[in-house]
């Protein structure tokens, strides 16, 4: 399926050599760095205090539904006004 240059090329297929030398594998984390990547998460996800950026998103949506419907009125009145 794939091209004979991308089959020999070793940049997409690279020798063992190169992965065993240039590369490291983590197997396990510690448990004090799982338990930081769970609480992290967790706080992330939960979003328990009201911030500011909890609103960002919504406001912006919101702005631009209402700018949308503006341009779009604008645009239905200025054809109109054309037509006449």
């Amino acid at each position: 399926m794939l091209d004979e240059e991308v089959q020999n090329s070793p940049i997409t297929y690279p020798d063992q050599d190169f992965i065993r030398e240039k590369t490291s594998v983590f197997v396990n984390l510690s448990d004090e760095a799982n338990q930081l990547m769970q609480d992290l998460w967790t706080e992330m996800k939960s979003a328990e205090d009201e911030t500011a950026n909890r609103w960002i998103v919504p406001v912006f949506l919101v702005f631009c539904i209402f700018l949308m419907a503006f341009v779009l009125i604008r645009r239905h009145i200025k054809n109109k006004k054309d037509i006449f």
